[in-house]
Protein backbone atom coordinates (compact mmCIF):
# COMPACT_ATOMS: atom_id res chain seq x y z
CA UNK A 1 0.00 0.00 0.00
CA UNK A 2 1.10 3.39 -1.16
CA UNK A 3 2.15 5.70 1.98
CA UNK A 4 1.93 8.96 -0.37
CA UNK A 5 -1.26 9.80 0.20
CA UNK A 6 -3.59 12.67 -0.70
CA UNK A 7 -5.95 11.99 2.41
CA UNK A 8 -4.35 11.09 4.69
CA UNK A 9 -5.60 14.12 7.15
CA UNK A 10 -8.92 12.04 7.57
CA UNK A 11 -6.92 8.71 8.63
CA UNK A 12 -7.38 8.16 12.64
CA UNK A 13 -4.21 7.94 14.13
CA UNK A 14 -4.23 4.60 15.32
CA UNK A 15 -4.31 3.37 11.61
CA UNK A 16 -0.80 2.48 10.40
CA UNK A 17 0.39 3.93 7.12
CA UNK A 18 0.82 0.32 5.48
CA UNK A 19 -2.61 0.16 5.72
CA UNK A 20 -4.28 2.99 4.28
CA UNK A 21 -5.36 2.74 0.71
CA UNK A 22 -6.33 6.34 -0.44
CA UNK A 23 -9.27 5.31 -2.98
CA UNK A 24 -13.22 4.28 -3.28
CA UNK A 25 -13.43 0.98 -4.03
CA UNK A 26 -16.94 1.91 -6.13
CA UNK A 27 -15.03 4.07 -8.30
CA UNK A 28 -11.97 1.85 -8.09
CA UNK A 29 -13.43 -1.51 -9.76
CA UNK A 30 -14.96 0.58 -12.29
CA UNK A 31 -11.89 1.87 -13.78
CA UNK A 32 -11.47 -1.07 -16.07
CA UNK A 33 -13.81 -3.46 -18.11
CA UNK A 34 -13.50 -5.90 -15.67
CA UNK A 35 -14.18 -5.01 -12.61
CA UNK A 36 -12.44 -8.04 -10.91
CA UNK A 37 -9.14 -7.46 -12.53
CA UNK A 38 -9.30 -3.65 -10.58
CA UNK A 39 -10.85 -5.28 -7.48
CA UNK A 40 -7.71 -8.05 -7.67
CA UNK A 41 -4.99 -5.98 -6.96
CA UNK A 42 -6.36 -5.43 -3.78
CA UNK A 43 -5.18 -8.62 -2.89
CA UNK A 44 -1.38 -7.93 -3.49
CA UNK A 45 -1.44 -5.88 -0.21
CA UNK A 46 -2.73 -6.42 3.30
CA UNK A 47 -5.90 -8.56 4.36
CA UNK A 48 -7.59 -5.72 6.02
CA UNK A 49 -6.88 -2.22 4.95
CA UNK A 50 -8.14 1.98 5.81
CA UNK A 51 -10.12 2.89 2.71
CA UNK A 52 -10.00 6.83 3.17
CA UNK A 53 -13.28 6.89 0.66
CA UNK A 54 -15.40 4.35 1.77
CA UNK A 55 -17.56 3.32 -0.81
CA UNK A 56 -18.75 6.12 -2.82
CA UNK A 57 -17.06 8.60 -1.19
CA UNK A 58 -18.40 8.62 1.97
CA UNK A 59 -16.54 8.95 5.02
CA UNK A 60 -13.58 6.09 5.28
CA UNK A 61 -13.44 2.52 6.84
CA UNK A 62 -11.79 -0.14 7.24
CA UNK A 63 -12.56 -2.64 4.56
CA UNK A 64 -11.30 -6.92 4.90
CA UNK A 65 -9.91 -7.70 1.04
CA UNK A 66 -8.24 -10.72 2.19
CA UNK A 67 -10.84 -14.19 2.20
CA UNK A 68 -9.64 -15.25 5.59
CA UNK A 69 -10.11 -11.62 7.12
CA UNK A 70 -13.72 -11.74 5.39
CA UNK A 71 -14.64 -15.13 6.63
CA UNK A 72 -13.84 -14.18 10.29
CA UNK A 73 -15.84 -11.35 10.15
CA UNK A 74 -18.62 -12.93 8.50
CA UNK A 75 -18.57 -15.59 11.04
CA UNK A 76 -18.48 -12.89 14.04
CA UNK A 77 -21.74 -11.12 14.43
CA UNK A 78 -21.18 -9.67 17.74
CA UNK A 79 -18.48 -7.35 16.75
CA UNK A 80 -18.96 -7.64 12.69
CA UNK A 81 -23.18 -7.33 12.85
CA UNK A 82 -25.57 -6.88 10.22
CA UNK A 83 -28.06 -4.98 11.92
CA UNK A 84 -29.35 -1.82 9.17
CA UNK A 85 -26.15 -2.95 7.42
CA UNK A 86 -27.75 -2.03 3.43
CA UNK A 87 -28.22 1.72 4.57
CA UNK A 88 -32.04 1.08 2.56
CA UNK A 89 -33.79 2.99 5.41
CA UNK A 90 -31.71 6.44 5.30
CA UNK A 91 -31.63 6.23 1.67
CA UNK A 92 -35.33 5.47 0.94
CA UNK A 93 -36.90 6.95 4.28
CA UNK A 94 -38.78 4.03 5.12
CA UNK A 95 -38.52 1.95 8.87
CA UNK A 96 -37.66 -1.77 6.25
CA UNK A 97 -34.82 -3.88 6.98
CA UNK A 98 -33.79 -6.21 4.34
CA UNK A 99 -34.08 -9.36 5.71
CA UNK A 100 -32.70 -11.61 6.23
CA UNK A 101 -29.40 -9.70 5.74
CA UNK A 102 -29.67 -7.25 7.98
CA UNK A 103 -30.14 -9.37 10.99
CA UNK A 104 -28.27 -11.25 13.49
CA UNK A 105 -28.71 -14.74 14.89
CA UNK A 106 -31.05 -16.03 16.36
CA UNK A 107 -33.33 -13.77 13.94
CA UNK A 108 -31.83 -14.11 11.18
CA UNK A 109 -32.43 -17.89 11.46
CA UNK A 110 -36.47 -17.51 12.11
CA UNK A 111 -36.05 -16.04 8.38
CA UNK A 112 -34.02 -18.21 6.97
CA UNK A 113 -35.89 -21.48 7.69
CA UNK A 114 -39.05 -19.51 5.92
CA UNK A 115 -36.87 -18.56 3.33
CA UNK A 116 -34.79 -22.30 2.83
CA UNK A 117 -38.08 -24.49 1.07
CA UNK A 118 -38.62 -21.65 -1.29
CA UNK A 119 -35.20 -21.67 -2.76
CA UNK A 120 -34.63 -25.44 -2.44
CA UNK A 121 -32.97 -27.31 -5.40
CA UNK A 122 -36.45 -29.11 -5.16
CA UNK A 123 -38.34 -25.26 -6.08
CA UNK A 124 -35.86 -24.13 -7.83
CA UNK A 125 -36.02 -27.58 -10.13
CA UNK A 126 -39.89 -26.48 -10.33
CA UNK A 127 -38.96 -23.57 -12.48
CA UNK A 128 -36.83 -25.84 -15.39
CA UNK A 129 -39.89 -25.00 -17.75
CA UNK A 130 -40.23 -21.06 -17.27
CA UNK A 131 -36.36 -20.77 -17.96
CA UNK A 132 -36.10 -22.75 -20.89
CA UNK A 133 -39.23 -20.81 -22.09
CA UNK A 134 -37.56 -17.44 -20.99
CA UNK A 135 -34.49 -18.59 -22.57
CA UNK A 136 -36.12 -19.78 -25.70
CA UNK A 137 -38.21 -16.45 -26.16
CA UNK A 138 -35.15 -14.63 -25.59
CA UNK A 139 -33.36 -15.77 -28.30
CA UNK A 140 -35.97 -16.10 -30.71
CA UNK A 141 -35.98 -12.38 -31.45
CA UNK A 142 -32.29 -12.31 -33.05
CA UNK A 143 -32.21 -15.80 -33.90
CA UNK A 144 -32.71 -14.88 -37.72
CA UNK A 145 -30.13 -12.13 -37.46
CA UNK A 146 -27.61 -14.86 -36.36
CA UNK A 147 -26.01 -12.45 -33.83
CA UNK A 148 -26.58 -10.45 -31.03
CA UNK A 149 -25.69 -8.11 -28.47
CA UNK A 150 -25.01 -10.14 -25.70
CA UNK A 151 -25.56 -8.04 -22.88
CA UNK A 152 -28.56 -5.81 -23.87
CA UNK A 153 -30.50 -8.41 -25.45
CA UNK A 154 -30.04 -11.72 -23.53
CA UNK A 155 -27.59 -10.86 -20.38
CA UNK A 156 -29.47 -8.55 -18.89
CA UNK A 157 -32.92 -9.38 -19.87
CA UNK A 158 -32.56 -13.36 -19.18
CA UNK A 159 -32.24 -13.14 -15.61
CA UNK A 160 -34.35 -9.79 -14.95
CA UNK A 161 -37.41 -11.65 -16.47
CA UNK A 162 -36.59 -14.59 -14.58
CA UNK A 163 -36.82 -12.38 -11.49
CA UNK A 164 -40.19 -11.17 -12.38
CA UNK A 165 -41.24 -14.63 -13.13
CA UNK A 166 -40.71 -15.34 -9.99
CA UNK A 167 -41.72 -11.85 -8.17
CA UNK A 168 -45.45 -12.36 -10.13
CA UNK A 169 -44.33 -8.67 -11.90
CA UNK A 170 -44.71 -7.70 -15.21
CA UNK A 171 -42.62 -8.06 -17.50
CA UNK A 172 -43.70 -5.52 -19.91
CA UNK A 173 -42.25 -3.17 -17.42
CA UNK A 174 -38.75 -4.46 -17.28
CA UNK A 175 -37.10 -1.20 -18.92
CA UNK A 176 -38.51 0.47 -16.05
CA UNK A 177 -37.57 -1.47 -13.49
CA UNK A 178 -33.88 -1.49 -15.04
CA UNK A 179 -33.86 2.25 -15.64
CA UNK A 180 -34.39 2.61 -12.08
CA UNK A 181 -31.75 -0.12 -11.31
CA UNK A 182 -29.36 2.30 -13.38
CA UNK A 183 -30.57 5.59 -11.14
CA UNK A 184 -30.51 3.84 -7.88
CA UNK A 185 -26.99 1.40 -8.34
CA UNK A 186 -25.04 3.16 -11.02
CA UNK A 187 -24.32 6.80 -10.71
CA UNK A 188 -22.41 8.92 -8.03
CA UNK A 189 -25.19 11.70 -8.32
CA UNK A 190 -26.76 11.20 -4.52
CA UNK A 191 -29.60 13.05 -6.18
CA UNK A 192 -30.16 10.60 -8.64
CA UNK A 193 -29.52 7.93 -6.52
CA UNK A 194 -32.09 9.17 -3.89
CA UNK A 195 -34.86 9.46 -7.02
CA UNK A 196 -34.35 6.19 -8.21
CA UNK A 197 -35.02 4.36 -4.89
CA UNK A 198 -37.50 6.20 -3.74
CA UNK A 199 -39.55 5.25 -6.66
CA UNK A 200 -38.75 2.11 -5.92
CA UNK A 201 -39.88 2.63 -2.78
CA UNK A 202 -43.33 3.88 -4.40
CA UNK A 203 -43.59 1.28 -6.22
CA UNK A 204 -43.51 -2.25 -4.39
CA UNK A 205 -45.52 -0.09 -1.50
CA UNK A 206 -47.94 0.00 -3.97
CA UNK A 207 -47.39 -4.07 -5.43
CA UNK A 208 -47.24 -5.33 -1.64
CA UNK A 209 -50.56 -3.48 -0.61
CA UNK A 210 -52.01 -5.12 -3.45
CA UNK A 211 -50.77 -8.43 -2.88
CA UNK A 212 -52.54 -8.42 1.09
CA UNK A 213 -55.49 -7.88 -0.51
CA UNK A 214 -55.33 -10.14 -3.49
CA UNK A 215 -52.55 -12.95 -2.64
CA UNK A 216 -51.30 -14.99 -5.90
CA UNK A 217 -48.97 -17.57 -6.30
CA UNK A 218 -46.04 -15.79 -6.38
CA UNK A 219 -43.15 -15.39 -3.71
CA UNK A 220 -43.92 -11.86 -3.34
CA UNK A 221 -47.21 -12.90 -2.36
CA UNK A 222 -45.84 -15.86 0.19
CA UNK A 223 -43.38 -13.53 1.76
CA UNK A 224 -46.33 -10.86 2.43
CA UNK A 225 -48.92 -13.44 3.56
CA UNK A 226 -46.30 -15.21 6.20
CA UNK A 227 -46.24 -14.71 10.23
CA UNK A 228 -42.98 -14.44 12.53
CA UNK A 229 -43.78 -14.98 16.02
CA UNK A 230 -47.20 -13.59 15.59
CA UNK A 231 -46.54 -10.94 13.36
Amino acid sequence: MSTALAGTDAVPPHVPSSLVWDDDIGRFTMELDDPYVAGARLHEGPEIVWSTHGYRGEQGAWMMVGFEAMREAFADFERFSSAESAGTQGLLGVEWKQLPIECDPPEQKMYRKFLNPLLSPVAVNRLTDVVERTCAGLIDRFAARGSCEFITEFGQLFPSYMFLEIMGMPKDQVEQFLDWERETLWTDDVAVRLAGARKIRDYLEELIGERRKNPGDDLISTIVQARFEGR
